[in-house]
């Protein structure tokens, strides 16, 4: 015997398998089959993987096996009160009162057990399913057969329980219990006829009632499936719309512009972490702008009135635009916020680097006639028919070359300075070579550097390369600018972690710190106060510190100079 299993579409499983006379075909490994058996081996079909199980039940098909339930009630208790009230006998010709009270009795109860085992959700629902089709079917034709037949009219009621299982199940089973239910109406019909010897038919009625069935049945499971694939298009619209949203506020909390969502009556619709940051306010959702930000919230009006221009208020950049069509003081309004210092601090960096570059170049192309010239005027000093003016010239020219040769060599030094490539660097130990090294190449330096404030447990990450270069210019600094007197400048290393818990290393000088108009230039490129500099030092040192991933500042500490290297990731550890 071969075992064969009918494919059904719609992902529904309910199929059960139909046995041909032919061999038993195994799936598991077995000898080679005897000459005798070739022919028969080779005709009978293989048995093909096993369909898979049914598709989980959804809460609708509960709900829509309860609704079946409820109608069940419905309709036993509507021919019960006919029977009592006597109008049964004057709706149908013949009525076996016992047999139909009978079955509506049974009709309720079995419809209470199945609208228990619906909440219960056992048996699973296939069995359901069957069991409920089951039940109306034998009730239905049984009340047909107590009404004296199709002709009642009563073989229309199948059609509700027929229609209701089309719901769930998948088409051909659904299409094989409407065959199944026209079977037993006709089936009924000749029962009656045999056991009653009736002389009348209705077997045109009972296939028009089957025609009725198979067109409900199709109608009804095709409407479902087109529900479902509706429901579960609009399922996966609804979890894209939701990543979407989420992506959508993600990508705005992380922005560094603050956004504004203002309502027409001037309430705070939404907002983000960097307007919160910017406004320094908590929880500003709904609340009324005016009360906020009133300065916000003039300029906001000045836009609505017809301005149209950006404004700073507080430090704060203001772009305005309406989110509805409309006039603009009806409709919603975004409100864009920027922080004018870090916009202006990013316009100078962009154009330093322009600069830099512009710079390197030019340095590049003087660097040859600088060298003609400064040994020309190093040939006049040395000619013997020189007069002791032309000495002195060519001095100046000498003195002068080596300045913008210094100048020349530290714009291609910054030009041309690799990546960085951090060590970890035990910083107290370190800082004594660093030291030494300074002092062999500027022994003439009047500073005094104390490393006491240096914990020895203290590591840095950081290109030595570049962190030695960037303290001998702030060394460098602190011996032109903060010495007093012909004393020696002290100078002071501090390591450790700020109050944030960003680690830093501090170059503190005990001179005078410089003046409050003068330390916003500081770090721009030939920006220098005195005579013989350059302007390049604190330039080429916070660029250096940029390349390792750190930040350095100056700040005043007790009136003293003190410039701060403050690492962006935790790099310093103990």
């Amino acid at each position: 015997m071969a075992l064969h299993y009918p494919s059904l579409p719609g992902g529904w499983q309910n199929r059960r398998p139909t046995w041909t006379m032919s061999s038993w075909t195994k799936r598991e490994r077995r000898p080679p089959p005897s000459p005798a058996m070739t022919l028969q081996s080779t005709t009978a079909p293989t048995v093909p993987n096993p369909p898979p199980a049914w598709r989980d039940a959804a809460p609708e098909d509960w709900s829509v096996l309860r609704a079946l339930c409820g109608y069940r009630f419905v309709l036993a208790a509507l021919l019960l009160s006919l029977q009592a009230s006597g109008y049964l006998d004057n709706l149908f010709e013949t009525v076996a009162n016992g047999l139909f009270r009978d079955v509506c009795l049974g009709y309720i109860a079995a419809a209470a057990l199945l609208l228990a085992t619906t909440f219960a959700r056992r048996p699973n629902l296939p069995v359901q399913v069957y069991l409920h089709y089951a039940i109306d079917t034998t009730a239905i034709i049984l009340l047909t057969y107590a009404c004296n037949g199709i002709g009642s009219g009563l073989g229309m009621l199948l059609i509700t329980p027929v229609v209701t299982c089309s719901l769930i199940l998948p088409t051909r089973t659904a299409l094989l219990l409407a065959a199944l239910t026209t079977f037993s109406v006709f089936g009924e019909e000749i029962f009656r006829q045999l056991r009653l010897l009736s002389v009348g038919s209705e077997s045109t009625s009972a296939g028009i009632l089957g025609l009725a069935l198979f067109a409900t049945a199709t109608a009804g499971n095709a409407m479902a499936r087109r529900a479902r694939r509706s429901e579960a298009r609009a399922a996966r619209a609804r979890t894209e719309l939701a990543t979407l949203l989420q992506l959508n506020k993600r990508i705005v909390d992380t922005m560094q512009t603050g956004v504004l969502s203002i309502e027409a009556d001037g309430r705070i619709g939404l907002s983000n972490t960097a307007a919160r940051r910017l406004l320094t306010a908590g929880g500003i959702d709904h609340q009324p702008l005016a009360s906020v930000a009133p300065a916000l919230w003039r300029a906001l009006e000045n836009w609505r009135n017809g301005e149209n221009r950006e404004d700073e208020v507080g430090g704060l950049l203001l772009r305005f635009s309406a989110l509805d069509q409309g006039p603009r003081h009806a409709a919603r309004t975004l409100v864009l916020l920027d922080d004018a210092t870090r916009l202006r601090q990013h316009a100078q960096q962009l154009k330093l680097a322009s600069l830099g570059q512009l710079t390197a170049n030019v340095a590049h192309e003087i660097r040859n006639p600088l060298a003609a010239i400064t040994q020309a005027g190093e040939l006049l000093a040395e000619s013997t028919a020189s007069r002791p003016d032309d000495r002195e010239l060519a001095a100046v020219i000498g003195r002068q070359g080596a300045r913008i040769d210094k100048i020349v060599r530290d714009i291609l030094s910054l030009s041309r300075s690799n990546a960085a490539r951090p060590e970890v660097i035990d910083l107290q130990p370190w800082l004594a070579r660093c030291i030494q090294a300074y002092r062999e190449s500027c022994p003439a330096a009047a500073l005094h550097l104390d490393t006491h404030k240096v914990p020895a447990q203290l590591r840095l990450c950081f290109d030595p390369n570049h962190l030695q270069r960037v303290l001998h210019n702030l060394w460098n600094n602190s011996a032109e600018h903060a010495g007093h007197g012909g004393h020696p400048v002290h100078v002071s290393m501090i390591a450790g972690h700020t109050a944030g818990g960003q680690p830093c290393l501090t170059v503190e000088n005990d001179g005078p710190g410089i003046a409050p108009a003068l330390a916003e230039h500081i770090f721009e490129p030939f920006f220098t106060t005195a005579h013989n500099g350059t302007g390049l030092g604190l330039y080429i040192a916070r660029e250096l510190c940029e390349y390792n991933r750190a930040v350095l500042s100056y700040q005043t500490h007790n009136g003293h100079a003190c410039f701060r290297i403050m690492c962006t990731a935790d790099v310093l550890r103990a």
